[in-house]
């Protein structure tokens, strides 16, 4: 070790090569030092660039999670609309329609309208009902007219039913109807055999105002638009598409 000497006060004076070896020591821990920042900044970057790259992840999963939570939502509105709403056909509803209506060009059905404005046998929405479904069967080629009934009796029809003579000759046109409505809006499972008793029908378009409506026939296929049944709310009916 290289000497050194400690004069009066306390003042230590180093010897030349002592004072060379610290000195180089403390340049050596200059450099050590920073190496270490060196590293340190680059470590600081690099893993600051990794934690921004998986926060951009977190928070682009994060934007897609809640557009899917959004879409489900308008998706649950818009299906508690068409339970509970009113009444009516979404455009890709009536595609459907058409589409399960194709052959049967030229067939001719009544619409009707049960007694409008009686809170107990109709209901708000089925004269627009009648309208949107008129539209839709013509659509599908079909020889569609609607009517009017009033001054009715009892409960002639609730929801949408379909009905024809039971020894009519159009039983299977009247069940091919009825399984293209009821997938898309609440329908009769069976087709009736009786219209409506009602004393008064009338055209429900003004452009029809002089046609008359000459009774049930074996011809005939009549969809009933009556007072609207409110469903039991399920799952299954939430989960349908």
């Amino acid at each position: 070790m290289a000497e050194r000497k400690t004069h009066e006060g306390g003042r230590v004076e180093l010897s030349e090569s002592f004072a060379n070896w610290l000195n180089g020591l403390a340049n050596w821990g200059l450099v050590v030092s920073l190496v270490v920042g060196v590293i340190s900044t680059v470590l600081i970057v690099w893993t600051g660039n990794v934690k921004e790259d998986f926060l951009k992840k977190q928070l682009g999963d994060a934007t897609k999670l809640a557009a899917q939570a959004d879409l489900s939502r308008n998706n649950l509105q818009n299906r508690i609309l068409d339970i509970f709403g009113s009444r009516g056909f979404r455009p890709d509803q009536t595609v459907r329609i058409v589409k399960a209506l194709a052959g049967l060009t030229g067939e001719k059905i009544d619409v009707f309208v049960v007694d409008p404005g009686n809170a107990f046998t109709s209901s708000d929405d089925s004269i627009p009902l009648g309208h949107e479904l008129l539209r839709t069967l013509r659509m599908a080629g079909m020889d569609a007219h609607g009517w009017i009934m009033s001054s009715c009796f009892g409960v002639q029809a609730m929801n949408v039913t379909l009905f024809t003579l039971p020894s009519g000759k159009r039983i299977k046109i009247a069940s091919r109807v009825r399984d293209a409505l009821s997938p898309e809006i609440p329908t009769a499972s069976a087709v009736g055999n009786s219209a409506p008793y009602c004393r008064t029908v009338v055209p429900l378009e003004k452009e029809d105002s002089e046609k008359q409506w000459k009774g049930m026939n074996e011809n005939t296929i009549g969809i009933a638009i009556g007072s609207k049944i409110q469903p039991i709310l399920t799952r299954e009916m939430l989960d349908k598409p």
